[in-house]
């Protein structure tokens, strides 16, 4: 039970990576007074490396942690996100467990995506560790498991519906969640946007950047991020918010 729930987040992940990912680009241009390239969103982050602490809450409960923290590679110039948090779920028919994960994004300074990489654990369970790294310039993801420090079984995979499937069937995912990661059969890609906006933090209102994800026209996540480039509080589909701890309410 906690293999195929661990290979059910393998396949979900997958799926979303691989409609951000083989976008070309962060979102179409608009003209409209409040509407920004997500673009120059992206670049904020990297033009002042501010570190985002973020605690995960659901309803006002904290369940997780997220950090998030950009910086320039001096020796080429690469633009490198990373991420690193953990986070509590309920994996059915054993209880509630914590999952963490570490990882990095890889872009150009024109922010075209050269790799992702992401280690998902969880140790109270049979020390299981996960490792998927994406490589979209050769259309290719590669894909570890991991039990108590040893390596289980490796194996690449196209970035694609063929690399999808393969990856479906070695793990023995049930048709059911592959459904319900896909959607709709005629889902359009993921679409990024940024507003001009603002919030209210202490009685003082703060001008921010409103970035959205959105999925055939329903909104998958947003987050305000500030003139700085720090990440300052957002909302998920799933019903989670995140914030520093110190900006919940």
């Amino acid at each position: 039970m906690l293999y195929r729930s661990l290979a059910a987040v393998i396949v979900i992940f997958w799926i979303a990576m691989s409609a951000l990912l083989l976008r070309s680009e962060l979102g179409p241009s608009d003209s409209r007074l409040r509407v920004v390239p997500a673009g120059h969103v992206m670049k904020l982050l990297f033009a002042h490396e501010q570190t985002s602490d973020l605690d995960i809450y659901s309803e006002r409960l904290r369940i997780g942690h997220l950090r998030l923290h950009p910086h320039v590679r001096k020796e080429d110039g690469a633009r490198i996100l990373e991420f690193a948090g953990n986070l509590q779920l309920t994996v059915p028919g054993t209880g509630r467990h914590r999952f963490a994960w570490d990882g990095s994004m890889e872009m150009t300074r024109l922010l075209d995506v050269q790799s992702l990489r992401l280690g998902l654990t969880m140790r109270d369970l049979g020390n299981y560790r996960v490792e998927l790294t994406f490589l979209p310039p050769e259309n290719l993801a590669h894909y570890e498991l991991w039990s108590a420090g040893v390596l289980v079984e490796k194996a690449d995979f196209p970035l694609d519906e063929r690399g999808l499937q393969a990856v479906v069937d070695k793990l023995e995912i049930p048709p059911d969640v592959v459904r319900m990661a896909r959607g709709p059969k005629s889902a359009k890609p993921a679409e990024i946007t940024a507003l001009q906006s603002s919030i209210e933090i202490h009685g003082e209102k703060i001008d921010t950047y409103l970035v959205s994800i959105r999925q055939n026209g329903q909104t998958m996540i947003e987050f305000h991020v500030s003139q700085l480039g720090q990440v300052l509080r957002g909302t998920t589909i799933l019903g989670y918010t995140f914030a520093p701890d110190e900006l919940m309410p």
